[in-house]
């Protein structure tokens, strides 16, 4: 009887702990929700609709990377703080990153809507970039209204390749520009294989003119213009 008590005692405290692991949030426009990660653990976090840009407020404290409505945040250290915007196509949400022990950290994140908040506005682009090795496409731009810009844009590989953050680059005339984050949906890619590209860029740090993308590949660099107008919309 003793013995039986003890395993479902222990059963009701596994089947608690799973579930202080796993939680579901409905937050108000611009609330901030707190995300508890762990070292060694992968945190899942689920959005209600596609993740379209990111915001990384420190790029060396988490990995993150998002596909669809699912983002995955991982520490790279165990002092590892720092906040993180997610935009979809209808509002924006605010993340607030910390490090705890494993057995307190947030396994799975669901986030629910509760209201509409602020729309992005994107600009449909187009325009493209070719060498035999790899074609470069900017799908669209938008601007928020607390001062980024964002690029989204896509890579095919003609032949395998292997990308890498350093291989992009945004330019105003001879300067290099600060790039706030940048999200690869993948690094190796076989042949006519894509990788969806996500950059975002302070305000802050532009002048009203004309911003230029580069991938640098192995054969040529690939360059797009992007006028002023997609940028101070």
């Amino acid at each position: 009887m003793r013995v039986a008590i003890l395993i479902h005692v222990a059963a009701i405290f596994l089947t608690c702990h799973s579930f202080a692991n796993i939680k579901t949030l409905t937050p108000k426009t611009d609330e901030i929700v707190d995300i508890k990660t762990a070292l060694g653990i992968a945190t899942i976090v689920q959005m209600p609709e596609t993740v379209q840009s990111a915001i990384s407020g420190d790029l060396s404290a988490y990995r993150i990377e998002y596909l669809d409505q699912a983002v995955t945040i991982k520490p790279l250290r165990g002092s590892a703080k720092t906040n993180l915007y997610l935009f979809t196509k209808s509002r924006r949400y605010i993340l607030r990153l910390a490090v705890v022990p494993q057995n307190l950290a947030n396994y799975v994140v669901y986030i629910k809507n509760r209201d509409s908040g602020m729309i992005l506005r994107w600009i449909s682009n187009g325009k493209t970039a070719s060498t035999p090795d790899l074609s470069l496409k900017l799908l669209r731009t938008s601007t928020t209204s607390d001062g980024f810009v964002l690029l989204d844009a896509e890579v095919t590989a003609k032949t395998s390749q292997t990308l890498m953050p350093g291989n992009f680059w945004i330019w105003q005339g001879k300067d290099s520009k600060p790039m706030q984050s940048l999200f690869l949906s993948r690094k190796e890619l076989r042949k006519d294989q894509r990788a969806m590209i996500g950059i975002s860029i302070r305000k802050a740090d532009l002048k009203n003119q004309p911003v230029i993308l580069e991938l640098q590949s192995p054969s040529k660099s690939l360059k797009i213009e992007i006028p002023k107008e997609a940028l101070w919309n």
